[in-house]
């Protein structure tokens, strides 16, 4: 679908926002498109290598006190995963649970209203 496959293609990417939010640093639009990429790219690393391989985590001198990457520990970077997760995952959470609460309601005569 898209020509991002690998780490190294979704990083290719950041560095394309990086840049253009470098040339226009007033733009929000900008500014989220990079922090919304480096959260994804960091989460697609720390998922699929980093928090399964303890060597690499120790060359680089990671240390692992949860299962959550320690960056997320930062106080700046708290506020990445709430503004990237929804682009990802409440779409379909809020269709989700659409979906659940019209399976769940009584159809009227059911409830009680076709009772006259």
């Amino acid at each position: 679908m898209f020509d991002i496959v690998t780490a190294k293609d979704f990083y290719t990417v950041l560095v394309q926002n990086f840049d253009d939010f470098m040339d226009e640093p007033h733009s929000a639009r900008r500014a989220l498109h990079c922090a919304i990429t480096a959260f994804h790219l960091h989460e697609w690393v720390w998922g699929e290598r980093l928090s399964k391989d303890k060597a690499a985590r120790d060359r680089m001198g990671i240390r692992l006190t949860t299962k959550t990457s320690p960056a997320m520990d930062r106080p700046s970077l708290r506020l990445v995963p709430r503004r990237a997760g929804p682009s990802k995952w409440d779409e379909a959470f809020r269709t989700r649970q659409k979906l659940r609460r019209q399976e769940s309601m009584p159809l009227p005569r059911t409830a009680g209203y076709a009772k006259g």
